[in-house]
């Protein structure tokens, strides 16, 4: 996949091709670019599930573009609240860093615990932690998955609070 890039154009004229649908929150082509077409949806779903937007050579994500035709500013990095990354209406768009944008991942498929930020010892107890900043947080070992889990809502609240995520 290309390199994504923000780039410095106006919004005059990205509008100039691009119209955004204020109900799905999809782009549509104003006029035929290359293969794309008028009236067509804009861009295609990545195997990450963002949407990529290729205009003039540069790749867009297209929930950055909702974010600059809306509030006329590119962003440096987007959070979707509820966590879909096909949901680009700009009351689920929220700035974030990277804490707070790891902060509201789901659970990884690769979990064993069956809990976010909770893991099995060699003893079979359950070791919950945490990560903030690039730096992971010890926060117990404890006797079942569920009080490991605790321990980690409780630290997910305290460090992120609105983008923290328990699952």
């Amino acid at each position: 996949m290309p390199a994504l890039t923000n780039p410095k154009h106006e919004p005059s004229e990205l509008r100039a091709v691009l119209r955004l649908c204020p109900v799905t929150w999809k782009f549509i082509w104003l006029k035929d670019i290359g293969r794309a077409k008028q009236g067509q949806i804009a861009g295609t779903v990545q195997n990450n599930g963002y949407r990529i937007i290729r205009f003039e050579g540069r790749c867009y994500l297209e929930h950055h573009l909702v974010w600059f035709f809306f509030y006329g500013a590119w962003p440096p990095q987007l959070d979707h609240r509820n966590g879909n990354r096909s949901d680009n209406d700009p009351s689920n768009l929220r700035l974030a860093g990277n804490s707070e944008n790891a902060a509201n991942s789901k659970t990884f498929s690769t979990n064993t615990s069956g809990f976010k930020g909770v893991s099995i010892t060699p003893t079979g107890r359950w070791r919950a932690y945490i990560m903030k900043d690039g730096k992971q947080i010890f926060l117990g070992v404890f006797s079942d998955p569920q009080a490991a889990h605790e321990a980690y809502q409780l630290a997910a609240a305290k460090f992120f609070g609105e983008f923290a995520r328990a699952a």
